[in-house]
């Protein structure tokens, strides 16, 4: 059984008010957007208030997760990732980011910066979300991909690999997103391949 552990010598950072490198808020082709058209960033994945949306950028300048309102500009900043690729707000104002160059997914106070909760040694984290039961469903990059279930002690509660992607070590797609459904079942995105979207049962 899968155990994961939380680097307590991994932190992050936190700017209020801080627009962007330079001062200047996003990019011109991300302006009052809520999506993630610009250049520079990864994805624009939630409100983070009625009117504000959280960002992660992955470049070679800029590795954060920003929060944005709508006429573009950054009010608040968290650094200190190696190449965050989602991220959500939760119901306690806290952030759920999945940071796949950090081989991590961590629960962050986005006013302190202090890290609530974590697993690393995750591989290429591209999607975590918080489900109802208070678990995180995890998309895990690592040959074979798989999407975890992963509760607050850490281990793992349940979980899909998807080995039909990959033959040896060349994998034909990578999944990129997965959702709980209500009745149990599991969906998930698959990119660059042309499997699209699967959805499976609880029994895989």
């Amino acid at each position: 059984e899968d155990e994961f552990n939380l680097d307590p010598d991994r932190v992050v950072a936190v700017s209020r008010g801080v627009g962007a490198p330079g001062g200047t808020g996003l990019p011109a082709d991300h302006q009052g957007r809520a999506d993630s058209t610009c250049t520079t960033c990864h994805r624009a994945t939630a409100e983070a208030t009625p009117r504000n949306v959280i960002v992660t950028r992955t470049a070679d300048t800029m590795r954060d997760v920003v929060e944005v309102d709508r006429s573009g500009n950054i009010v608040r900043q968290l650094t200190g990732f190696n190449g965050p690729r989602d991220a959500r707000p939760l119901s306690s104002n806290r952030w759920l980011v999945a940071d796949a160059g950090g081989n991590r997914v961590i629960e962050v106070e986005p006013d302190t910066a202090a890290i609530i909760w974590g697993v690393s040694g995750i591989t290429s984290p591209t999607s975590a979300r918080a489900l109802s039961n208070g678990n995180i469903l995890i998309v895990e990059n690592g040959i074979p991909p798989r999407v975890l279930e992963v509760p607050r002690s850490r281990t793992v509660a349940w979980s899909y690999t998807l080995d039909f992607l990959c033959v040896g070590t060349s994998c034909s797609g990578y999944p990129e997103d997965a959702a709980r459904r209500a009745d149990g079942n599991t969906v998930i995105a698959i990119a660059d391949s042309t499997q699209g979207v699967i959805e499976v049962d609880p029994s895989g």
